[in-house]
This record gives C-alpha cells, sequence and structure tokens, in this order.
C-alpha cells in the first residue's frame, strides 16, 4: 500500500494499480526536487501541458542527506502548494517500476541524488534537466542548511548599501 499526498487531498491506493495506469497514459512526468519547490519553475512550463508532477518521498535519502525533522516539514508544507503528486518510495523503486520515456527535472538538485540515481535514471528514461534562472548569483559554494546563511549572503548583492552622501552637501 502506497500513501499519496494529492493536491488537496490525501489517498491511499495500491502502488502496482496505480502504476500501471499511470504507463499507460502518460510517458512523460516532471519530477520535483526539495531545491526546486515552487509552481512558477521553469520546468512546468518546459514539459508538454498536462504532464503531471510527483516529488518522491524517499525517507532513506533525506536521512542520507541528514535532513532535519524542520526541514522536512517545511518540505512538505512547500508541496502542498503545489500541483504535484506525493510519492512515499525509494526513488530508485518509482522509476523501476514507471520507467517513463522522459523526465524533466528542475536544475540545482544535490550531489547525492546526482551521484546516486541520476546513473540509473538514464539508463531508462530521457532526462530532461531544466534550468532557471536563478535569484541571486552567489560565486562561493554555500552550505545550504540554513537559510539564514544564505540570505545573509544574498540580501548583500541584491539589497547593496548605498553610500549617503553627508548632509552638508
Amino acid at each position: 500500500m502506497l500513501v499519496i499526498r494529492s493536491y488537496k487531498s490525501v489517498f491511499s491506493l495500491d502502488f502496482s494499480a496505480f502504476m500501471n495506469s499511470l504507463a499507460q497514459n502518460q510517458i512523460e512526468i516532471i519530477c520535483l526536487h526539495e531545491r526546486a519547490l515552487r509552481s512558477d519553475h521553469p520546468v512546468f512550463s518546459l514539459a508538454p501541458p498536462k504532464t503531471p508532477a510527483f516529488y518522491v518521498w524517499d525517507d532513506q535519502y533525506f536521512r542520507e542527506l541528514g535532513y532535519s525533522f524542520k526541514r522536512l516539514v517545511f518540505i512538505y508544507e512547500s508541496l502542498l502548494e503545489l500541483p504535484v503528486q506525493i510519492i512515499k518510495s525509494e526513488t530508485l523503486a518509482f522509476f523501476r517500476e514507471l520507467t517513463p520515456e522522459r523526465v524533466y527535472f528542475p536544475a540545482g538538485y544535490s550531489l547525492l541524488f546526482e551521484e546516486k540515481f541520476l546513473p540509473e535514471l538514464t539508463q531508462t528514461s530521457k532526462i530532461e534537466i531544466v534550468p532557471e534562472e536563478s535569484f541571486v548569483e552567489i560565486s562561493q559554494e554555500l552550505e545550504f542548511r540554513r537559510f539564514f546563511h544564505y540570505w545573509n549572503k544574498a540580501k548583500k548583492l541584491i539589497f547593496p548599501k548605498k553610500k549617503r552622501k553627508p548632509a552638508n552637501e
């Protein structure tokens, strides 16, 4: 039994029956990751209309990344606002069962995702990595564990301090 969180509803269903019905109707999917959780991401406009979007909730992957409970809650709450199916499964098991012809991934996934999942996925599916325009360009590599660390660097680039002219000029 697989629990799926559908856009604005939650239900349970048989994984095999779900995958069979999807495989018969869809050969292209959008697969989101935790660094691309926004409804206006270019992946939604590049993929053909009505392409189903998924997020694979993989507990082992989250453990390997060392995500905290707060981070997981943030990811989940962000997903609730998106037109996406949340699939609780091991990532490779989901793709082995579905075997889509083409998968649209937003760029910016983790190095672990790239090393662990993409080599196998590229053997069975055509992978489209969809780039996006960055909110801000930061030259150094940042640790994305805390938003506050990112924001302190980003806000300096977005809102540079203006030099004030002395009042007597």
